[in-house]
């Protein structure tokens, strides 16, 4: 899914060059405050408080599972979520993956999802199974023979539904014990790249 933009390497080493721009990544930050604050406390939603440190393993564990998964750079996973610790978190794993992260309104229903997908050639969506009523996983199994490219359904929460995969068991596996310290340092996306795209309603 990844496209070309208007920004060049020339501009970016412009920019650079004037102190415009950075190096420093969303996740770079994430990881200097896991370093410099690991017991304060980051994000917090009414279920879950995690500090810093905390945080920090939950998006690297997730990130190792994507990977594992075959989740591989500029791919988009899109995510329909409440507001909530994962929607906040789940941006950082994919930024260190190098996945683009596609952040939608929770009340898209059956035509908008399906439009989505589609576009942005979507490998993954993550959801809640049902939230305020609604079975966002029966939405998207109902979706699935459209959906060529989707080979990923993650669901959120402490019940996940079979044919789904559970975002809590990915990151209360301890994947980083396999990989080298520096491993999503090889993955993550640059500053010079992007991580995120954003809808519009016009």
């Amino acid at each position: 899914m990844a496209k070309p933009t208007r920004y060049t390497p020339e501009m970016f080493a412009e920019y650079g060059e004037k102190g415009y721009w950075g190096t420093t990544t969303l996740a770079d930050l994430w990881d200097r405050n896991a370093r410099d604050y690991p017991d304060k406390e980051a994000v917090v939603d009414s279920k879950t408080r995690l500090t810093w440190a905390q945080a920090k393993q939950w998006i690297n564990r997730l990130a190792l599972g994507f990977l594992e998964l075959g989740i591989k750079k500029g791919e988009v996973i899109v995510i329909q979520l409440p507001n909530c610790v994962e929607l906040c978190l789940l941006r950082l794993a994919c930024e260190k993956v190098g996945a683009l992260c596609l952040p939608i309104l929770r009340t898209f229903r059956h035509k908008e999802m399906e439009y989505l997908l589609n576009y942005t050639e979507a490998v993954g969506v993550v959801i809640p199974w049902v939230f305020r009523d609604f079975d966002h996983f029966k939405m998207i199994a109902e979706l699935r023979p459209n959906l060529p490219r989707l080979k990923h359904v993650f669901v959120v929460g402490d019940e996940v539904p079979e044919g789904a995969t559970s975002i809590k068991q990915m990151t209360q596996d301890p994947l980083e014990n396999r990989y080298p310290s520096d491993y999503l340092e090889r993955t993550k996306c640059p500053a010079n790249e992007f991580s995120l795209i954003l809808q519009t309603t016009g």
